[in-house]
């Protein structure tokens, strides 16, 4: 019988932690820089770590463009909306091109009748499921969609069928989707269809 102690990898947030000098333990500061002596993957998790964030340092200098200044300024007068629709799918996925999905509204930050909102970022859970992250422009309605899954066939080239118009939208490689005008509450509680890319 093995009586050897398991050794396990420390938490990913305590690495982070270890990278960026934010651990005010010392022991775990210790045991980290003990386990970072022999551990290839959490070397390599820590290597990619700190080249993340000299690049975030650097970046943090170089002047802001002024169209994110513009956008800034448009959602600090609350100009710009965003809503967040999670997309079930009615039926398993088994692989057909054309898939229906259930849709509710998660989470706005305009005045919609919002219930049980949940943390976008956490979304989608499951494969099979979509999330669609709405940017909404309050002065004309102009509506883009940027479709995310885990699934890339779920987002990538698909084309979006939704229930109150009929109407098919085109998603770029990105899952990126213009809608033009579009009122956002006629989407929740309906059934959107996705057909995936070729």
């Amino acid at each position: 019988m093995n009586t050897k102690k398991q050794h396990h990898c420390p938490k990913e947030y305590l690495i982070e932690g270890f990278v960026n000098r934010f651990l005010s333990s010392s022991a775990e500061i210790e045991e980290i820089a003990n386990h970072l002596k022999s551990c290839l993957h959490c070397q390599f998790l820590s290597h990619e770590l700190k080249q993340f964030y000299s690049i975030f340092d650097e970046a943090s200098f170089l002047p802001v463009p002024n169209s994110v200044l513009e956008k800034i300024r448009q959602i600090e007068f609350g100009r710009i909306a965003f809503t967040g629709i999670s997309l079930k799918p009615v039926q398993p996925l088994n692989g057909h091109l054309a898939m229906d999905f259930r849709s509710k509204i998660v989470y706005s930050t305009q005045n919609f009748y919002q219930k049980d909102l949940v943390d976008m970022n956490y979304l989608p859970t499951e494969k099979s499921e979509i999330l669609i992250r709405v940017i909404q422009s309050l002065a004309t309605q102009e509506t883009t969609f940027y479709v995310y899954s885990r699934t890339k066939k779920l987002y990538c080239n698909i084309q979006l069928r939704l229930d109150a118009t009929k109407k098919i939208y085109q998603s770029d490689c990105c899952g990126k989707i213009e809608l033009g005008r579009y009122d956002i509450r006629s989407l929740d509680n309906k059934i959107v269809t996705v057909i995936a890319g070729q």
